[in-house]
């Protein structure tokens, strides 16, 4: 089940995230197995931690990739998108190499 939430604030705040995180919380309570996929906002990620402390908080594959593309350029994108795809160990780990070489080019 992916449950989908929405408010409307005046503005991305800790305040204004932990209102509704808390809000979430008293909808679907407290659940043995919970992950939060974000854009790596502080305010949410400090909610996160304060309402749901044994959830799983992590960066949306979309925004780590602009990210990405934003720091690094390049062929970055077939190469991150293959390696999160990848099934079999081996073919993370090649195109993880290759990411990473390309990361180490541009530092």
């Amino acid at each position: 089940m992916y449950p989908g939430a929405f408010g409307f604030i005046d503005g991305e705040t800790t305040d204004n995230w932990t209102w509704f995180m808390t809000q979430l919380h008293k909808a679907i309570g407290d659940l043995p197995v919970l992950a939060v996929s974000s854009d790596a906002c502080k305010g949410l990620e400090n909610a996160i931690k304060k309402v749901f402390p044994m959830a799983e908080h992590r960066e949306c594959f979309r925004h780590l990739m602009n990210n990405f593309n934003k720091k690094f350029g390049g062929d970055v994108f077939s190469k991150m998108y293959a390696a999160a795809r990848a099934y079999r160990q081996e073919v993370f780990q090649y195109f993880s190499s290759q990411l990473l070489k390309l990361v180490l080019m541009c530092w």
